[in-house]
Protein backbone atom coordinates (compact mmCIF):
# COMPACT_ATOMS: atom_id res chain seq x y z
CA UNK A 1 0.00 0.00 0.00
CA UNK A 2 1.10 3.64 0.04
CA UNK A 3 0.65 5.80 3.09
CA UNK A 4 3.22 8.55 2.56
CA UNK A 5 4.16 11.00 -0.15
CA UNK A 6 6.33 14.01 -0.99
CA UNK A 7 6.02 17.04 -3.23
CA UNK A 8 9.06 19.26 -3.60
CA UNK A 9 8.55 20.53 -7.13
CA UNK A 10 8.92 24.23 -7.91
CA UNK A 11 5.61 26.01 -8.39
CA UNK A 12 6.34 26.91 -12.02
CA UNK A 13 7.39 23.37 -12.89
CA UNK A 14 4.18 22.10 -11.29
CA UNK A 15 2.05 24.55 -13.28
CA UNK A 16 3.86 23.66 -16.50
CA UNK A 17 3.43 19.92 -16.09
CA UNK A 18 -0.27 20.13 -15.35
CA UNK A 19 -0.90 22.95 -17.82
CA UNK A 20 -2.24 25.31 -15.18
CA UNK A 21 -2.85 28.92 -16.12
CA UNK A 22 -0.25 31.41 -14.98
CA UNK A 23 -3.14 33.26 -13.36
CA UNK A 24 -3.88 30.35 -10.99
CA UNK A 25 -3.17 31.72 -7.51
CA UNK A 26 -1.16 28.83 -6.15
CA UNK A 27 2.20 28.54 -4.45
CA UNK A 28 3.70 25.15 -3.73
CA UNK A 29 5.48 24.83 -0.39
CA UNK A 30 7.92 21.88 -0.36
CA UNK A 31 6.70 18.77 1.42
CA UNK A 32 9.55 16.32 1.98
CA UNK A 33 7.43 13.78 3.84
CA UNK A 34 3.79 13.49 4.81
CA UNK A 35 1.83 10.62 6.32
CA UNK A 36 -1.58 9.84 4.87
CA UNK A 37 -2.82 9.16 8.39
CA UNK A 38 -2.57 12.89 9.13
CA UNK A 39 -5.12 13.38 6.31
CA UNK A 40 -3.22 16.23 4.68
CA UNK A 41 -4.75 18.59 2.17
CA UNK A 42 -3.01 17.85 -1.13
CA UNK A 43 -3.01 19.54 -4.55
CA UNK A 44 -4.88 17.18 -6.87
CA UNK A 45 -5.60 17.49 -10.58
CA UNK A 46 -9.10 16.75 -11.89
CA UNK A 47 -10.76 17.42 -15.24
CA UNK A 48 -11.62 20.83 -13.76
CA UNK A 49 -7.99 21.68 -13.02
CA UNK A 50 -6.24 22.11 -9.67
CA UNK A 51 -8.22 21.29 -6.54
CA UNK A 52 -7.15 20.94 -2.91
CA UNK A 53 -8.40 17.71 -1.33
CA UNK A 54 -8.02 15.71 1.85
CA UNK A 55 -6.25 12.35 1.65
CA UNK A 56 -8.74 9.66 2.70
CA UNK A 57 -11.91 9.49 0.61
CA UNK A 58 -15.18 10.28 2.39
CA UNK A 59 -18.07 8.92 0.26
CA UNK A 60 -20.82 11.37 -0.63
CA UNK A 61 -23.39 9.10 1.04
CA UNK A 62 -21.56 8.86 4.38
CA UNK A 63 -23.55 10.26 7.31
CA UNK A 64 -21.31 9.54 10.32
CA UNK A 65 -18.11 11.08 11.66
CA UNK A 66 -15.53 10.87 8.82
CA UNK A 67 -12.98 9.67 11.37
CA UNK A 68 -14.83 6.35 11.23
CA UNK A 69 -13.97 5.79 7.57
CA UNK A 70 -11.17 7.89 6.12
CA UNK A 71 -8.30 5.83 7.60
CA UNK A 72 -9.74 2.93 5.60
CA UNK A 73 -9.94 4.81 2.31
CA UNK A 74 -6.40 6.17 1.98
CA UNK A 75 -5.80 3.52 -0.69
CA UNK A 76 -8.16 1.71 -3.04
CA UNK A 77 -7.21 -1.70 -4.44
CA UNK A 78 -7.72 -1.60 -8.20
CA UNK A 79 -8.74 -5.26 -8.21
CA UNK A 80 -11.78 -4.62 -5.96
CA UNK A 81 -12.52 -0.94 -6.51
CA UNK A 82 -15.75 -1.72 -8.39
CA UNK A 83 -17.02 -3.80 -5.48
CA UNK A 84 -16.37 -1.54 -2.49
CA UNK A 85 -19.20 0.74 -1.42
CA UNK A 86 -16.82 3.64 -0.80
CA UNK A 87 -15.44 3.55 -4.34
CA UNK A 88 -17.83 1.90 -6.78
CA UNK A 89 -19.88 5.06 -7.41
CA UNK A 90 -16.85 7.17 -8.39
CA UNK A 91 -14.42 4.81 -10.12
CA UNK A 92 -15.95 5.40 -13.54
CA UNK A 93 -16.46 9.17 -13.28
CA UNK A 94 -14.25 10.87 -10.66
CA UNK A 95 -10.63 10.29 -11.68
CA UNK A 96 -7.76 12.46 -10.47
CA UNK A 97 -3.99 12.78 -10.59
CA UNK A 98 -2.09 12.76 -7.29
CA UNK A 99 1.21 14.60 -7.84
CA UNK A 100 4.39 13.22 -6.29
CA UNK A 101 8.13 13.69 -6.28
CA UNK A 102 8.70 10.43 -4.39
CA UNK A 103 7.02 8.12 -1.92
CA UNK A 104 8.13 5.98 1.00
CA UNK A 105 7.83 2.30 1.78
CA UNK A 106 9.16 -0.15 4.38
CA UNK A 107 11.01 -3.43 3.86
CA UNK A 108 10.71 -6.11 6.51
CA UNK A 109 13.87 -8.03 7.37
CA UNK A 110 13.21 -10.32 10.30
CA UNK A 111 12.16 -8.10 13.19
CA UNK A 112 13.62 -5.02 11.51
CA UNK A 113 11.87 -2.60 9.18
CA UNK A 114 13.92 -0.54 6.76
CA UNK A 115 12.56 2.63 5.07
CA UNK A 116 13.06 3.42 1.40
CA UNK A 117 12.44 6.51 -0.69
CA UNK A 118 11.19 5.67 -4.18
CA UNK A 119 11.24 7.92 -7.24
CA UNK A 120 10.72 7.72 -10.99
CA UNK A 121 14.05 7.96 -12.82
CA UNK A 122 13.17 10.31 -15.68
CA UNK A 123 10.31 12.23 -14.06
CA UNK A 124 11.14 14.52 -11.17
CA UNK A 125 7.39 15.13 -10.86
CA UNK A 126 4.93 12.37 -11.69
CA UNK A 127 1.36 11.28 -10.89
CA UNK A 128 -0.41 8.48 -9.10
CA UNK A 129 -3.86 7.40 -10.29
CA UNK A 130 -6.54 8.48 -7.87
CA UNK A 131 -10.29 8.75 -7.39
CA UNK A 132 -12.24 11.33 -5.41
CA UNK A 133 -15.63 12.20 -4.01
CA UNK A 134 -17.44 15.21 -2.51
CA UNK A 135 -19.01 14.93 0.94
CA UNK A 136 -21.24 17.55 2.56
CA UNK A 137 -20.38 17.98 6.23
CA UNK A 138 -22.96 18.77 8.94
CA UNK A 139 -22.34 22.51 8.46
CA UNK A 140 -23.21 22.23 4.79
CA UNK A 141 -19.65 22.65 3.53
CA UNK A 142 -18.46 20.56 0.57
CA UNK A 143 -15.37 18.51 1.45
CA UNK A 144 -13.45 16.88 -1.41
CA UNK A 145 -11.24 13.91 -0.63
CA UNK A 146 -9.32 11.26 -2.56
CA UNK A 147 -7.96 7.73 -2.49
CA UNK A 148 -4.80 6.46 -4.16
CA UNK A 149 -5.22 3.40 -6.38
CA UNK A 150 -2.88 0.49 -5.67
CA UNK A 151 -2.00 -2.75 -7.44
CA UNK A 152 0.18 -5.83 -7.04
CA UNK A 153 3.82 -4.82 -6.79
CA UNK A 154 6.34 -4.93 -9.62
CA UNK A 155 9.69 -6.66 -9.09
CA UNK A 156 11.33 -3.73 -7.32
CA UNK A 157 8.40 -2.94 -5.05
CA UNK A 158 7.86 -6.62 -4.20
CA UNK A 159 11.44 -6.69 -2.91
CA UNK A 160 10.86 -3.61 -0.77
CA UNK A 161 7.24 -4.01 0.31
CA UNK A 162 7.93 -7.69 0.84
CA UNK A 163 5.02 -8.49 3.17
CA UNK A 164 1.90 -7.26 1.36
CA UNK A 165 3.66 -6.71 -2.00
CA UNK A 166 1.58 -3.75 -3.11
CA UNK A 167 2.42 -0.43 -4.76
CA UNK A 168 0.64 2.75 -5.85
CA UNK A 169 -0.37 2.95 -9.50
CA UNK A 170 2.04 5.31 -11.23
CA UNK A 171 0.77 6.77 -14.48
CA UNK A 172 3.09 7.18 -17.46
CA UNK A 173 3.09 10.86 -18.44
CA UNK A 174 1.33 10.10 -21.74
CA UNK A 175 -1.62 8.50 -19.91
CA UNK A 176 -2.27 11.25 -17.39
CA UNK A 177 -4.67 13.22 -19.58
CA UNK A 178 -6.70 10.15 -20.51
CA UNK A 179 -7.03 9.10 -16.88
CA UNK A 180 -8.02 12.49 -15.53
CA UNK A 181 -10.61 12.99 -18.29
CA UNK A 182 -12.16 9.56 -17.59
CA UNK A 183 -11.08 8.20 -20.98
CA UNK A 184 -9.38 5.23 -19.30
CA UNK A 185 -10.96 2.59 -17.13
CA UNK A 186 -9.40 1.02 -14.07
CA UNK A 187 -8.81 -2.21 -15.99
CA UNK A 188 -6.73 -0.26 -18.53
CA UNK A 189 -4.14 0.75 -15.91
CA UNK A 190 -0.81 -0.98 -16.33
CA UNK A 191 1.97 -2.00 -13.97
CA UNK A 192 4.74 0.60 -13.92
CA UNK A 193 8.09 -1.02 -14.80
CA UNK A 194 10.76 -1.54 -12.15
CA UNK A 195 13.53 -0.37 -14.45
CA UNK A 196 12.01 3.12 -14.56
CA UNK A 197 12.08 3.47 -10.77
CA UNK A 198 14.80 4.07 -8.21
CA UNK A 199 14.79 3.21 -4.51
CA UNK A 200 17.28 4.27 -1.84
CA UNK A 201 17.50 3.27 1.78
CA UNK A 202 16.93 6.20 4.13
CA UNK A 203 17.40 6.99 7.81
CA UNK A 204 14.95 5.28 10.18
CA UNK A 205 15.60 7.77 12.95
CA UNK A 206 14.59 10.71 10.76
CA UNK A 207 11.44 9.18 9.29
CA UNK A 208 10.35 8.03 12.77
CA UNK A 209 11.16 11.36 14.41
CA UNK A 210 8.50 13.87 15.54
CA UNK A 211 9.52 16.13 12.61
CA UNK A 212 10.23 13.93 9.55
CA UNK A 213 9.18 16.61 7.06
CA UNK A 214 12.69 17.82 6.29
CA UNK A 215 15.07 17.47 3.38
CA UNK A 216 17.26 14.89 5.14
CA UNK A 217 14.43 12.33 5.16
CA UNK A 218 15.03 11.77 1.44
CA UNK A 219 18.80 11.34 1.66
CA UNK A 220 20.45 7.97 1.20
CA UNK A 221 21.52 6.37 4.46
CA UNK A 222 22.74 2.89 5.38
CA UNK A 223 21.22 1.92 8.69
CA UNK A 224 23.65 0.33 11.14
CA UNK A 225 22.02 -3.09 11.51
CA UNK A 226 22.83 -4.16 7.99
CA UNK A 227 23.84 -2.84 4.59
CA UNK A 228 21.20 -2.54 1.90
CA UNK A 229 22.25 0.34 -0.33
CA UNK A 230 20.46 1.36 -3.51
CA UNK A 231 18.20 -0.97 -5.45
CA UNK A 232 18.30 -0.91 -9.29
Amino acid sequence: MCYSNSLTSKTESFKDKYKLSAQVNFQLAPTFYVSAFSHPTWPVITDQGLEMMEWGLIPSWFRKDPKEIHNNTLNARVETVHEKASFKNVIERNHCLIPSTGFFEWQTLGKTKVPYFITVKDQALYSFAGIYDTWINPEGKAVKSFSMLTCAANELMAEIHNTKKRMPIILPADQESAWVHNEMKAQDLQLFPSEEMKAIEINRKIINSPQPNRKEVQEEFHNKDFFQGSLF
